[in-house]
């Protein structure tokens, strides 16, 4: 793995995860406030909401650095029934965002992979689809260790989102794809002696 991308990803995993935790209060809040009970093929959406609610505390309860599977497997689903019911919802990206991620730090790379491209497929306008297309690039270079698919899904967030921080990252990346961090040391102190 290399030692810059484990740095920017850590700090956009920690971040997204604090955003998750208040997003689960302003869930809360949303369906408690102005939310309309809908029924779809008998499931109603405050009641998922609630779920949803429900799960998020528990998840966030314990300031862990890893996510206990057991409840991030329960998060994962209600994220997805949510998404399977009420595909029009606006939460849908929010909550295929927070799939992506607990799939992610569960080690469920290819689950991740597809929530984050379902985000960016389906709502490209949306503010995380810059995120979800980086973090799957950085999902195939780190955890599949699928370097060429890697460099091509970085090309791709540097084509499709200039002028962002994650092309800025994914240049990055792609300069240092493959590099141990051994290399990447020995690169950096080159460049400091300069």
């Amino acid at each position: 793995m290399k030692l810059t991308n484990i740095l920017f990803v850590a700090l956009g995993l920690t971040l997204a995860l604090n955003a998750c935790k208040s997003d689960a209060d302003k869930n809360e809040a949303n369906s408690q406030s102005d939310s309309v009970k809908v029924n779809i093929n008998g499931v109603n959406s405050d009641s998922l909401l609630n779920e949803i609610n429900a799960v998020e505390k528990k998840l966030f309860a314990e300031k862990k650095d890893k996510i206990e599977s057991t409840i991030g497997l329960q998060a994962i689903k209600v994220y997805t029934d949510f998404i399977n019911q009420f595909p029009e919802d606006k939460r849908v990206p929010e909550y295929l965002f927070k799939a992506g991620e607990i799939s992610s730090a569960l080690n469920l790379s290819d689950a991740a992979i597809g929530y984050f491209q379902n985000l960016y497929t389906k709502f490209p306008e949306n503010e995380k689809a810059v995120f979800a297309m980086f973090i799957h690039a950085f999902i195939l270079e780190n955890q599949l260790m699928d370097l060429e698919k890697a460099k091509a899904k970085y090309q791709e967030v540097i084509d499709k989102f200039p002028g962002t921080q994650q092309a800025t990252d994914a240049k990055a990346s792609i300069e240092h794809l493959g590099k141990s961090p051994e290399d990447l040391i020995k690169e950096f102190e080159a460049k400091n002696k300069k």
